[in-house]
This record gives C-alpha cells, structure tokens and sequence, in this order.
C-alpha cells in the first residue's frame, strides 16, 4: 500500500499544482453556471483518491472565484501575461504529455527493461522541472496584478489543497 501512496503522491500533487494554475489564471473556469446536479465524476473515480480530492477541491474553487473578486482590468492584465507565455505553456505541456506517454509506453513494454523506465521518468521529470520553473515565472509576472489581499486569499487556498491532499493521500486505500 506505501508503494501505491508513492505512486499516486506525484501525480496528485502535479494534478493539484495545475488546478492551482488553473484557478489563479483562467477566468473561463468559472462560469456563472449553476452546479451540476449529478456528480461530473466517474463512479470508477468515486473511490479513488484523486476522486476524493476532486470531491474537496473543486467546490473551494467556486469559493476562491468569490473571495478573490478579481476586477476586470486585473483580468485583462492576466490575460496578457497569459498571452505573451502561450507558446512556452503549449510547448512545455506537449512535452509532459509526451513524457508521459513514454513512461507509459516503457512499463507496457516487454520484455521488462528497467533502464528504458528509468530514462523515460528521468526526461519526464526533466520536462516537470521546466513546468515549474515556468510556472513559477508567469506567477511571478501575475502578482504585481492582484492586491496582497488577494495574494492572501490564493496563500490560503493553497494551503487548504496541500491539506486535503496530504488528507486524501493518508487515508486508506477503498
């Protein structure tokens, strides 16, 4: 069972930093459309603990949409710091996409080769470094644009996620 914690940790965590990405910068997540009456999640999710995660984040998003009441001029400068990256974020996701279809396609593999495994994480772990540090730069860029009360707002959200994740990951497997 540690194994399959270690397992799902990594892309849970990556999971959570892209919601996180998501909720600070696209404004297009948060459609004023009333909340979906059947659960959007598989039932094969349900169980599982990025289900799980899903189930107590994304209601907090509808929230943080509230609480941060951004203005439509902090959006529009947003928006450009999106823009001026968007060939960086497409190329830099096509390579993580990429890299995991190769993890993927090296575990199918037979006969096992541990080495092939092992090159493909490593360039897929090489490809996750560079999401980072450019996600780090655009959040850099986007700060300047929102006020320390909303900087403490998105502090805490992030706080909550880290929270639920370690919650979801140390609970037992369903």
């Amino acid at each position: 069972m540690e194994h399959e914690r270690r397992r799902i940790n990594w892309p849970v965590r990556c999971g959570v930093a892209t919601l996180l990405l998501a909720a600070c910068l696209a404004p297009a997540l948060w459609a004023d459309e009333p909340a979906a009456k059947d659960d959007p999640l598989p039932p094969a999710l349900a169980g599982r603990p990025i289900g799980r995660l899903a189930h107590e984040v994304l209601p907090k998003l509808r929230e943080l949409r509230r609480d941060l009441n951004v203005q439509p001029e902090q959006w529009d400068a947003i928006r450009g710091v999106l823009k001026s990256h968007d060939a960086e974020l497409r190329a830099v996701g096509r390579r993580l996409r990429e890299g995991h279809r190769k993890v993927a396609e090296a575990i199918r593999a037979e006969p096992l080769d541990e080495t092939a495994i092992r090159a493909a994480a490593a360039d897929l772990a090489r490809n996750a470094g560079d999401a980072a540090v450019l996600r780090a730069r655009v959040q850099r860029e986007v700060k300047p644009h929102l006020t320390a009360e909303q900087l403490a707002t998105l502090e805490a959200f992030r706080q909550q996620v880290e929270q639920s994740v370690d919650r979801v990951l140390a609970e037992p497997a369903q």
